[in-house]
């Protein structure tokens, strides 16, 4: 295929700004929170759950494995050796379900979905379709408006529709062959187009969804190892492309300008993936010597490197080609993969912003006790709506019982019926002239029964046992 170029989309020569590797700054931006190990076999994909708790691997012996980000336990562990090596993963939405799914891919082009139907089970198998692709899987991409799935495998792109029950059903016809391959897909435009990246042809193509048809077609000056589109409601949507030279370069669209490029030392050409952070402040991307870079996405400086823990003695550094990274309330967690041969780890790193907040409170010159119910830093809407209530309650109770006891001639009083193992019931209201509580007994045909006298300002009984006012079991009986 040759590239086709529209009006104004000539490729243009780079500008300007390629960034050599700046200093590194002083403060680091991300911690290491745990190192994931039990893979035996390079790590070929990563993908973390929208609500950042759990984490999804795959690796090359075929195994899946599903762990905990809040504790770095292994929740569970999934063989799939008929298929072949775990290629790609992505997690997956059911229409009018909260339960979590992933979707993995295989070597055979097979693609397998797993379900958790309640938060203390494990991820159970739901189905799999080996029609769409006869080669690997490339690459996953996931639409949450319309549940379709988008996947490359054997060299080109197919897209499915997520049933309510969880299969996966083919939309659109694959492309001709052409003699392109192509690497991996993204949704744009919420989600009513479809980016397929091509890796030799330098290409890039858009669908429209349904009804399926080519848009456009543009070409960049690299080969496309990996890419992945930035959208936001304040800049122009980004498009990000592992160039397999030399680092990553940035375009913008619709206009394919490229604006810069992120550069890092590769030991060779190899697809690395990229990935977004602090709502597309940061850039994380892989490299080939054992450590993955943060860049700045506006400036292009470097703002933090992350190194895998591997013996400093070894003559094969490993390479940490795989990466993810997501935003989840106002925190950032980027993952790190090994690629290389035998076991590899994945490291989990946090942003150190809520350390920051913590250390900003342990210092503060007018701490508030955290224990205080009127402590309200770091609860949510929800939270706070049901302290207000709280208090709500417990002031109308109070107004009821203020009226329910008034005050006579500056004290009043109550007479309470004692019934063993429930709260005493009010019998009758009374004054007191002088004294606190007198324990009566009052004799009827129902036998005897145990009266206990308070006055309006102190409901002790004779052992000290607070009768508590706002109590729903206290039951006025005259």
């Amino acid at each position: 295929m040759k590239p086709a170029f529209e009006e104004g989309g000539a490729f243009r020569e780079p500008l300007s700004e390629t960034m050599s590797m700046p200093a590194l700054s002083e403060k680091s931006l991300v911690s290491r929170e745990f190192t994931l190990t039990g893979h035996t076999a390079g790590i070929e994909c990563l993908a973390i759950s929208s609500d950042g708790r759990l984490l999804v691997s795959g690796d090359d012996a075929a195994y899946v494995f599903i762990w905990n980000l809040s504790t770095g336990e292994l929740v569970q562990s999934i063989h799939s050796p008929v298929n072949g090596a775990i290629s790609a993963v992505v997690w997956v939405h059911i229409r009018d379900s909260t339960d979590p799914c992933f979707v993995f891919g295989c070597a055979d082009g097979s693609l397998h979905l797993y379900r958790r139907r309640h938060a203390t089970a494990m991820f159970e198998f739901v189905s799999v379709n080996c029609e769409g692709h006869s080669g690997a899987i490339e690459d996953l991409s996931f639409d949450n408006v319309h549940h379709r799935l988008a996947s490359v495998g054997g060299g080109h792109p197919q897209v499915w529709k997520l049933s309510q029950t969880g299969f996966l059903s083919s939309i659109i016809k694959p492309p001709t062959p052409n003699g392109s391959i192509a690497r991996n897909v993204c949704f744009l435009r919420g989600a009513e187009e479809l980016l397929v990246f091509y890796l030799e042809s330098h290409e890039i193509s858009c669908y429209n969804v349904e009804p399926w048809h080519l848009k456009w077609t543009r070409a960049v000056r690299t080969r496309i190892g990996f890419a992945v589109i930035f959208e936001n409601e304040s800049d122009d949507p980004c498009l990000l492309i592992s160039n397999l030279l030399d680092g990553v370069d940035q375009y913008t669209l619709p206009n394919f300008e490229m604006t810069r490029r992120f550069q890092i030392d590769t030991a060779f050409n190899f697809p690395i993936h990229v990935s977004t952070a602090r709502y597309g402040d940061w850039i994380v991307c892989g490299g080939t010597d054992g450590r993955a870079v943060i860049f700045s996405r506006k400036s292009g400086e470097i703002l933090q490197e992350i190194s895998q823990d591997y013996d400093q003695h070894d003559k094969i550094i490993p390479m940490t080609q795989i990466v993810s990274a997501i935003d989840v309330q106002d925190r950032c967690i980027v993952v790190v993969g090994d690629c290389g041969l035998g076991n590899a780890s994945i490291s989990v790193w946090k942003d150190r912003r809520e350390d920051n907040l913590r250390s900003a409170g342990a210092t503060s010159s007018n701490p508030v006790s955290p224990r205080s119910i009127t402590n309200l830093n770091g609860v949510g809407v929800i939270g706070r709506v049901l302290v207000v209530l709280l208090f709500s309650l417990n002031a109308l109770a109070f107004l009821v019982l203020l009226y329910k006891f008034p005050i006579i001639g500056g004290r009043s009083g109550a007479v309470w019926k004692l019934r063993s193992g429930t709260l005493p019931e009010r019998y009758q209201s009374h004054e007191i002239p002088d004294g606190r509580n007198l324990l009566l007994e009052r004799h009827g045909d129902k036998g005897e029964e145990n009266l206990l006298v308070s006055d309006g300002l102190d409901h002790q009984s004779q052992t000290e046992t607070s009768v508590p006012l706002h109590t729903s079991g206290l039951q006025v009986l005259c």
